[in-house]
């Protein structure tokens, strides 16, 4: 059993957590099983919502966009400049795309500032922490008339 087969068994359930109720969806594992996991999403929210696969598949990159659905994907391969990808809509294609363009788009949600190393500061020679002189643990005899301090 793949998971695309249990995703189609619940295509209804599915559907109405991801799109009527604002669900999330996660996918983790390699990358050909994420892009299998992601074209049947496509089928279902075709076939759910009666839209053509252009419109599904266009569904999936806004949800992809609005952040509600996460993959954790490997297995990426690194292609040199001027291979062609075969799964453009795949999501670590296009995260690898964005590595290797050399002009970044911007976006209003992105950190516009660039990650600056954190320099160590020197640490001052820490000694041992010492024992009290005095026991600290022995119950100091209070009576009723002295006033606490």
């Amino acid at each position: 059993v793949y998971v695309q087969d249990v995703l189609l068994n619940n295509a209804a359930v599915i559907y109405d957590e991801l799109i009527n109720k604002g669900g999330h969806f996660y996918v983790c594992g390699d990358v050909s099983m994420a892009h299998d996991v992601t074209m049947t999403l496509t089928t279902i929210l075709q076939e759910q919502a009666k839209i053509d696969e252009k419109s599904a598949s266009d569904l999936v990159t806004k949800l992809r966009d609005s952040n509600r659905i996460h993959e954790d994907i490997f297995g990426v391969g690194v292609r040199r400049p001027g291979e062609v990808a075969e799964r453009p809509k795949d999501q670590s294609l296009r995260a690898l795309q964005y590595l290797n363009a050399t002009s970044k788009p911007s976006k209003p949600d992105t950190v516009k500032e660039k990650a600056v190393p954190i320099t160590p500061t020197k640490r001052k020679s820490v000694s041992k922490p010492r024992a009290p002189m005095k026991n600290i643990f022995v119950k100091q005899r209070i009576s009723p008339e002295a006033k606490p301090s």
